[in-house]
């Protein structure tokens, strides 16, 4: 039998609005509905089990998972602070499709690790909605740090990426360790990346984790064993339930909203809790 090999890069984000399918390796993502989205757009399509205060927990019937900025700033709080070097000039650094440009490059340092980052020049990146450094180093802050390991660069392309169409933009993608954004239209909070950096890293976590077909397997049974998705992006692949709902478990592990996740994802909970020591 041949050697297993996870498909090449993972995950592409497409507009924030508009979820199409990523893969287990770098594909494009959708990317995620707005934060603001009302309560009416996170009805259920499966039942759901709170009406108390952890309402992001049920599952949604738009879009994808939607954590709290108060779930963030709670993950923050048990994080080491960030430093952030000096920007640094780049004379040309090739963008994903090819094109080359002046860039920026910076490394944000947080706890014993250290994470490149290479921007566009600020003319460069006027109008993209691309986050700041500062904003890149708060969501990175707000991710594990057994999880966020696996993640060494963070590239913030001013260049669309080649797959965007007039209908359907790639916001980002993910994989072998590198998250990359790309230009959207709609002006982004610091929340929108805190759960887009989240869902990104996830991918470059579970190329750690999943290194046979029997492991993605795995996965996909207890997901199936819960009887109901985090979001209806979480169905398009078993990778990106993966990921949908680590957003859930890290915003919700250690909070009074942790039994809801319990009851609601009993056996993802145990996969993911079982995970976190390798």
């Amino acid at each position: 039998m041949a050697t297993y090999k996870l498909p090449g890069p993972i995950c592409q984000f497409w507009n924030w609005e508009d979820i199409i399918d990523g893969t287990l390796a770098r594909a494009p993502s959708p990317s995620p509905q707005m934060i603001g989205a009302s309560d009416s757009d996170s009805a259920t399509a499966n039942p759901a089990a709170t009406t108390g205060g952890c309402p992001y927990l049920n599952p949604r019937s738009t879009g994808t998972v939607r954590a709290p900025q108060t779930a963030f700033d709670h993950l923050r709080n048990s994080s080491s602070s960030a430093r952030t070097t000096n920007p640094q000039q780049i004379a040309s650094h090739s963008w994903s499709g090819g094109t080359s440009t002046p860039a920026i490059e910076q490394n944000i340092q947080i706890g014993n690790q250290t994470i490149r980052v290479v921007r566009p020049t600020d003319s460069a990146a006027r109008g993209k909605n691309l986050p700041a450094t500062s904003q890149v180093a708060e969501a990175l802050r707000a991710i594990p740090s057994n999880q966020r390991t696996h993640t060494s660069t963070v590239i913030l392309s001013p260049i669309a990426h080649p797959d965007s169409t007039t209908g359907h933009t790639v916001a980002g993608a993910a994989g072998s360790g590198v998250i990359t954004l790309y230009p959207v239209s709609s002006t982004q909070s610091q929340n929108d990346f805190d759960n887009h950096f989240m869902h990104e890293s996830a991918h470059n976590y579970q190329g750690h984790l999943w290194n046979s077909g029997a492991a993605v397997a795995e996965w996909g049974a207890a997901a199936r064993s819960d009887g109901r998705l985090p979001s209806p992006y979480a169905g398009e692949n078993t990778g990106d339930d993966f990921c949908e709902f680590l957003i859930l478990y890290n915003a919700s592990r250690g909070t009074p909203c942790e039994a809801t996740a319990r009851h609601l994802y009993q056996h993802r909970w145990q996969k993911m809790t079982e995970y976190q020591s390798r």
